[in-house]
């Protein structure tokens, strides 16, 4: 059928004020069936999962911290919580213990490939 919407299964949902890792994987996953939905606010990141049925947020402390860090920390109380990965320069490296006591599951730095940070993506995509 042509011109029927298809909804992906699978959603990378990415929150940076400037966009580098969600063109990134965009570009890595592009032979997958996930699809890579950029946020550039926080406040978007629920709605951008709402419609799948498995999600994977990754968040860029960079971009806004304290932001983060708020929504992190509403998000873990919710019962649909979706996965969370954060990433963060080494500026920002002293957060790691935070963020994952707020719920992260992973905490990557700028070192991180496209590459590995799909994997990571994926793996935790399959987890859900």
């Amino acid at each position: 059928m042509t011109g029927v919407l298809v909804r992906p299964a699978w959603c990378v949902a990415v929150f940076e004020r400037r966009p580098f890792w969600g063109p990134e994987l965009q570009r890595q996953l592009a032979n997958r069936q996930v699809e890579v939905r950029e946020c550039r606010s926080v406040h978007d990141l629920n709605s951008a999962t709402d419609d799948v049925a498995t999600a994977v947020v990754l968040l860029d402390l960079d971009s806004a911290p304290a932001e983060c860090l708020g929504w992190l920390g509403r998000q873990i109380r919710e019962p649909s919580a979706r996965p969370v990965i954060a990433c963060a320069t080494t500026d920002l490296a002293d957060l790691e213990w935070t963020v994952r006591e707020a719920g992260a599951i992973a905490f990557v730095n700028e070192e991180i490939t496209g590459v590995e940070l799909a994997r990571l993506c994926l793996r935790q995509l399959r987890l859900a």
